[in-house]
């Protein structure tokens, strides 16, 4: 492959790695250079993200924040998603910031009442320790108001916790596999196999009321709702905090038939990422930085799907073999490849073929660039004007190609961040290159973030490919967590009947 690499190679190199498998149960990270308050604003920003999110499936939100001038306190809230962020999201998103300001001024007005002026001002200092929240010492009203909020999170998210209980899962659903699973394995003196049924047990009795009600949260069982859900955090936090946890269950009860490490994250994820937003409003620091007495605006990007041009299906194994080629050490990858299965008459391993099959007959495919990269980008070219966190928060971990071309950017000089990858690649998938003329990146400067994407890039889909050939060769030869909240519980586990 020439020197000069072009968007087009990069968006075919993430087509390529769509063929290749990748055990995504290690999120990719990396280390963050953000000061304490950024850091402590980045779970605040993906917390919001998750919780923006009311489609059952094929939704993502990136969720980014400006600060004004000096002159000008006011902060900009810009939601992105991968199709349109609808008014109804945008509304969600106020109505969750005022929110916020209103509890915010309600847990000050409580610590000015109960606290020492000085430890008011020591609360309040960007490298104080966060403090846990205690539900046990709020008045009513404030009980009120947070339960309030809850139940509105709740209801604007159901669909998707609707979608993750009813997620496939062989011939049943994930929901139902937790409870057959967990239901079978015999009463022990183990503190994880009780912690699983009581899960269980709570999670049974939340499903039952939602589908009475049409998956809609009866007014009268509000209240044991909401705590059922913040039982099912506290309890998978706590099996998560245990030590070997995994290895404790194994020695009473067989291996679960569906991941069920990702279903307790899931199920669990709406309450926590609600308790983290109460946290924003709770700490004396975030909430005096950020909700006190600024303005908050919230915005949304347009985000308009673009062309994606395609080769003749016949050529997607000469590109697989020109981006090979783009490493010395990976030359005979290819050449091995094609004889080896040439040899064995497995077509259908040779690279490039599943594409040359999804792809025939298309010149052209359309999509949008994904939501963090345009985010990011936009916040760039703004940066001249207003001060951008850099740090973009999402509803879902990014994908191989997002998180290569932040990594890109970072590479050259431009700090933004995400919270990990699951490392999946996905396509179509649109190279940001129009998005960077935008943000006024020099032309120098895009050329080296262009070939240091695509060299990242190919530098993965070799890896992978090596080791894809690996595994079939063995196939071949055997035929988040945070502090916690101190909880006023006002039902007991045999309430959840």
């Amino acid at each position: 492959m020439s020197a000069s690499i072009s968007n087009t190679d990069c968006e075919r190199v993430v087509a390529l790695l769509t063929e290749v498998s990748v055990n995504t149960s290690v999120p990719r990270t990396c280390e963050t250079d953000l000061g304490p308050i950024q850091d402590r604003l980045s779970k605040v920003l993906d917390a919001l993200a998750s919780l923006l999110v009311s489609r059952p499936t094929k939704e993502v939100i990136a969720v980014g924040l400006q600060a004004g001038s000096s002159s000008n306190l006011c902060y900009t809230l810009t939601l992105a998603s991968n199709e349109s962020v609808t008014r109804t999201t945008v509304g969600h998103c106020r109505r969750i910031m005022k929110h916020l300001k209103q509890l915010g001024l309600e847990f000050y007005t409580l610590r000015k009442n109960t606290c020492h002026q000085t430890a008011l001002k020591d609360m309040e200092g960007e490298r104080a320790d966060s403090s846990d929240m205690d539900e046990t010492k709020f008045p009513e009203s404030l009980r009120l108001m947070v339960d309030s909020f809850k139940a509105d999170l709740h209801k604007f998210s159901m669909p998707k916790f609707q979608q993750r209980l009813n997620k496939k899962c062989g011939l049943t659903t994930r929901g139902a596999a937790f409870h057959s699973y967990v239901t079978e394995i015999p009463e022990r003196d183990c503190p994880i196999v009780r912690r699983l049924k009581d899960i269980n047990r709570i999670l049974s009795w939340v499903t039952n009321i939602l589908q009475e009600h049409r998956w809609e949260i009866p007014e009268n069982k509000r209240d044991i709702f909401l705590e059922g859900m913040d039982r099912i955090s506290d309890i998978v936090r706590e099996v998560f905090e245990t030590s070997n946890w995994k290895v404790k269950l194994a020695n009473v009860a067989s291996a679960p038939p569906f991941p069920l490490e990702g279903f307790l994250r899931k199920i669990s994820s709406i309450p926590n990422a609600i308790e983290t937003l109460i946290k924003c409003a709770y700490s004396p620091r975030l909430y005096r930085r950020f909700l006190f007495e600024q303005e908050l605006e919230v915005k949304s990007l347009r985000n308009q799907p673009r062309n994606i041009k395609l080769p003749p299906s016949n050529q997607w194994m000469e590109i697989s073999k020109q981006v090979l080629a783009n490493s010395a050490t990976d030359r005979s990858l290819q050449e091995e490849e094609n004889e080896e299965n040439e040899e064995n008459g497995k077509e259908a391993n040779l690279p490039g073929h599943s594409l040359s099959l999804k792809l025939s007959g298309m010149d052209v495919i359309r999509a949008p660039v994904h939501c963090e990269c345009v985010l990011a980008l936009k916040f760039l070219g703004e940066n001249r004007t207003v001060r951008s966190v850099q740090y973009i928060g999402v509803s879902k971990l990014s994908c191989i190609g997002c998180w290569a071309f932040l990594k890109a950017l970072r590479d050259n000089g431009i700090a933004f961040y995400t919270k990990g990858s699951h490392s999946k690649a996905y396509f179509p998938w649109k190279f940001p290159d129009l998005e960077m003329d935008w943000a006024m990146v020099p032309n120098e400067s895009q050329t080296r973030i262009t070939m240091s994407f695509f060299n990242n890039m190919s530098q993965i889909y070799a890896q992978r490919l090596r080791e894809q050939k690996m595994m079939r060769k063995l196939s071949d030869s055997t035929t988040g967590s945070s502090s916690g909240t101190q909880r006023a519980w006002r039902f007991t586990m045999e309430d959840f009947i």
